[in-house]
């Protein structure tokens, strides 16, 4: 797989990766260097058995990687379609403000699912996929909410060209993951317990 960015958020997606797919090796792209090198450090420390490697190219990271996962602040598209090789799947997890882009416009009308976590989100804050329904290329009605992939049990076409997941974050996610990781810290007996806040009556001076 590849991993473009190596911000606080790289690491768990490719951890995420790493629990659903038997990938054996990481490339990682990084404008920054020194950035990518420690990254490149982390994941090793993290996944001993991986072999990773340090790319100062996109094109270099893309280059046979199945699985794409772009989690940046770019306003520019450095994901290009001549790069990515069919039957790629992408993950694009940066650019959920209207003003920037990671993937090429080129690769959507590729995709034979285009799927999203929100689509009230995307259509608001995807400027990859607000371009891509103004293009005429595509119609909301074909990119699909990930509840819906999972409630239709969608799998990915045989002959797929490439499949691309587009993610925003919301806060639900963000609940469901706290009440899981309250639910293991009291089963482990870890943590420090804290009364509930109560509410105060304001003081008038």
């Amino acid at each position: 797989m590849a991993i473009m960015g190596a911000g606080h958020q790289a690491l768990p997606q490719v951890s995420a990766v790493l629990k659903v797919r038997p990938i054996k090796h990481v490339k990682v792209w990084s404008r920054t260097p020194e950035n990518r090198a420690a990254f490149v450090e982390m994941i090793r420390k993290a996944y001993p058995d991986l072999k990773v490697t340090d790319c100062a190219t996109t094109a270099d990271a893309c280059k046979d990687a199945q699985v794409i996962t772009t989690f940046t602040r770019a306003n520019v598209p450095f994901v290009m379609s001549d790069m990515v090789a069919k039957g790629t799947h992408i993950n694009a997890g940066g650019a959920i403000i209207p003003t920037n882009a990671e993937i090429d416009p080129a690769i959507f009308p590729r995709c034979a699912v285009v799927a999203c976590d929100n689509l009230p989100q995307v259509q608001k804050g995807s400027k990859e996929l607000m371009d891509f329904v103004a293009s005429g290329k595509g119609k909301w009605e074909t990119i699909y909410p990930l509840n819906q992939v999972v409630h239709k049990k969608m799998t990915r076409p045989k002959d797929a060209d490439l499949t691309i997941y587009k993610f925003m974050g919301y806060g639900l996610a963000d609940l469901a993951s706290a009440v899981e990781i309250y639910k293991r810290a009291l089963a482990k007996g870890v943590g420090k317990n804290y009364p509930h806040p109560q509410r105060s009556h304001p003081k008038l001076l």
